[in-house]
């Protein structure tokens, strides 16, 4: 057992967290969900050595509070909600990174209004960090957030009626990088998420989203575009606990040269989330011989009165598209760019998307 108390919140107790990691079940390699995704190249990187962080996000307006885990004013806040957003995740990743996190800090909702929403930036950085979002009731807020490598957790909070829209950047790396983000919502709160990602030596996103008040939202979508060697797995999780509520789950990808794309969507309706609205899509094209795509979607459904629907599909560029652009003049090369082009274009938003994946952005935020 460690004597030392946790270096981000002194308060946590560092024993009762390893004694957590003794009595809980490790993830088996080789095994769903690290089936096609390397678990000891995750945990040998998390033993570091990182290169640190000692900047915190900053915000481009008032009505955001952020400060360091131990701050006075942002501890009653950590002390309610750190460690326990994600208590029932089964993510024994997350206990490890809270003991060996460099940098703990909070970012919390005070104010907003229905014509303003102050935007936050979290800056990409090699380090191992622990972060809580807090949406306070009635609120709105928006982060912008970059990865590059290192061990990132995210625990976020959503009080009732508040709203996030959540837009996650991950440019090219040769990192080794995880990211670990549970969403909690409650009543009549709204989510919205997308996530851009291009090539990394590995990099893993594992996202937990539990819907625990009637009628909340979500909305995930997002895309990647791999090369050379790269590897991405994308795990994502919508547990519907609550009656009334709708999620929306849409990713598209271009995989290629020996490039490695995972993903796994998964929906659960508990018996008592009758009312539920939920629907899951993943598209991917294969743009050469040697890229591998690994897909699967999930249903579990334990309640009456739903509507759900799930599907992913893995193919190639169509031939008559080409063809008929070729028709129109357009040379081989050019047409599937634009055909790839257009693929992508379809879940991207905002033209900080378009830049990480390398697309034109016409129209966009």
């Amino acid at each position: 057992m460690i004597s030392e108390p946790v270096k981000i919140a002194p308060w946590l107790d560092a024993k009762q967290i390893e004694q957590t990691l003794q009595d809980a079940k490790m993830p088996l390699p080789r095994k769903d969900p690290w089936k096609y995704t390397s678990l000891n190249q995750v945990l040998q990187h998390l033993d570091g050595p990182f290169e640190g962080n000692d900047q915190f996000p900053a915000s481009n307006g008032n009505g955001v509070l952020i400060g360091a885990l131990c701050d006075p004013e942002i501890e009653p806040f950590a002390r309610e909600y750190v460690s326990q957003v994600s208590k029932n995740s089964n993510n024994v990743l997350n206990s490890v990174n809270l003991l060996r996190a460099q940098q703990g800090y909070a970012i919390v909702s005070c104010e907003s209004s229905e014509s303003s929403r102050p935007a936050v930036h979290i800056s990409a950085s090699d380090s191992c960090e622990r972060v809580l979002i807090v949406v306070q009731e009635h609120t709105r807020l928006e982060v912008i957030e970059h990865t590059s490598g290192g061990n990132r957790v995210i625990e976020c909070v959503l009080l009732a009626g508040s709203q996030l829209l959540h837009r996650r950047l991950q440019p090219a790396s040769t990192n080794v990088e995880y990211n670990s983000l549970t969403v909690n919502l409650k009543e009549n709160s709204n989510y919205r998420m997308v996530q851009y990602s291009v090539g990394a030596k590995l990099r893993r996103n594992d996202i937990v989203v539990n819907i625990e008040g009637e009628g909340a939202q979500v909305d995930i979508s997002g895309g990647w575009k791999l090369s050379d060697t790269s590897h991405l797995d994308t795990q994502l999780t919508v547990n519907h606990l609550a009656k009334g509520a709708s999620s929306q789950q849409k990713f598209h990808g271009v995989v290629g040269d020996s490039a490695r794309a995972v993903f796994n969507g998964r929906i659960y309706i508990a018996r008592d989330a009758p009312q539920t609205d939920a629907h899951l899509q993943n598209k991917n094209i294969a743009i050469s011989d040697g890229a591998s795509i690994f897909t699967k979607p999930e249903l579990e459904i334990y309640a009456d009165d739903v509507a759900c629907s799930h599907g992913a599909t893995s193919g190639q560029l169509d031939e008559k598209q080409i063809f008929y652009l070729r028709t129109r003049g357009v040379p081989d090369e050019r047409s599937r760019e634009l055909i790839l082009e257009g693929f992508l274009t379809e879940i991207v938003e905002h033209e900080e998307g378009a830049n990480v994946l390398g697309i034109e952005h016409r129209g966009m935020e």
